[in-house]
């Protein structure tokens, strides 16, 4: 299988992430060829990554096809280790090697067996008024029916970013709109709040 320009080009919207400082930050190159091997190249109609700089820096990406949720996490063995990063290094005058890299996991899923969608929180803009104002899915996990949870952690959730840059929105939004479009037997399931606690 080859990443010509145009496959690259359309992997590069979706391989990035937000970092703490707000800035998008470029996958490196080993998650092209991870997610192409997945998906075969067919067209991304969502994602959502993550993108922990310290070492090792960890790379985290779900895509999502008309067909398929599928799944790339990598470990480089180094600080802040992005594309950026990983071009400098290659460029002779910094006479550095790539980072060691290691996969952690890698998989895809047919959506159409994915049958919850469970969601621990919604997200409203709050700087618009009134019954118009946006609002979004968030805290989410997918449900299979061989029983499988993803993310796989019990504990974890899919979180819109912290400190978003600007799109991550509307990012997000597709990338919940294609899960929710993939499967005819997904449900949707807000986890409920704990009960108030009466003052002492």
């Amino acid at each position: 299988m080859i990443i010509t320009a145009s496959p690259h080009e359309a992997l590069s919207h979706h391989l990035v992430a937000t970092g703490a400082d707000r800035m998008r930050h470029g996958a490196p190159q080993a998650l092209y060829t991870a997610v192409a091997a997945l998906t075969g190249l067919a067209e991304i109609r969502g994602s959502h990554a993550t993108y922990s700089h310290l070492r090792p820096t960890r790379w985290r990406a779900w895509v999502v096809t008309s067909t398929h949720l599928a799944f790339v996490e990598f470990e480089f063995d180094g600080d802040d280790y992005d594309a950026q990063e990983e071009a400098n290094r290659l460029d002779p005058a910094y006479r550095q090697s790539r980072a060691g890299e290691r996969l952690v996991s890698a998989w895809a899923r047919p959506l159409v067996t994915a049958l919850r969608l469970m969601s621990g929180g919604i997200d409203r803009d709050h700087t618009t008024a009134g019954p118009t104002g946006a609002f979004r899915l968030n805290q989410i996990a997918v449900e299979f029916a061989d029983g499988t949870t993803v993310p796989a952690e019990e504990t974890e959730t899919l979180l819109l970013p912290m400190h978003r840059a600007e799109g991550d929105s509307l990012r997000w939004d597709d990338f919940v709109a294609a899960v929710r479009a993939g499967s005819p037997y997904l449900t949707l399931e807000l986890t409920a709040d704990p009960p108030f606690q009466t003052p002492i």
